[in-house]
C-alpha cells in the first residue's frame, strides 16, 4: 500500500528531525528523504506538519533554556547575546 510505504517514510522523518534537534537538512540527509519531499508532507498533512513543527518548537525551548543558563551563570558572551537580540 502506496499510503503504508509513504507513512513509513514519514515516520522515519520525525524520528530523525527528533535525533537532529529539528535540523531538517540533517534529517533528511539521515532518511535520504529530499527536503522539497519534507516541506511536500508538511503542506499536504497537518499531522505530519505539526508533529515536525513541534519538535523544532522544542528544540528552540531548549536553546533558549541553555542560554538563561547560562546568562544566570554570568556568561558574558550569552548575556551579550541575550542584550543584541
Amino acid at each position: 500500500n502506496m499510503s503504508d510505504k509513504s507513512d513509513t517514510k514519514k515516520k522515519a522523518m520525525i524520528d530523525a528531525l527528533e535525533n537532529s534537534l529539528g535540523i531538517v537538512s540533517v534529517a533528511c540527509k539521515k532518511t535520504n528523504i529530499s527536503r522539497q519531499t519534507h516541506y511536500r508532507w508538511c503542506e499536504e498533512d497537518a499531522e505530519y506538519e505539526k508533529e515536525a513543527k513541534g519538535i523544532i518548537e522544542a528544540t528552540i525551548d531548549f536553546v533558549e533554556s541553555k542560554l538563561f543558563e547560562n546568562i544566570s551563570n554570568n556568561k558574558e558572551a550569552s548575556i551579550m547575546f541575550y542584550l543584541k537580540s
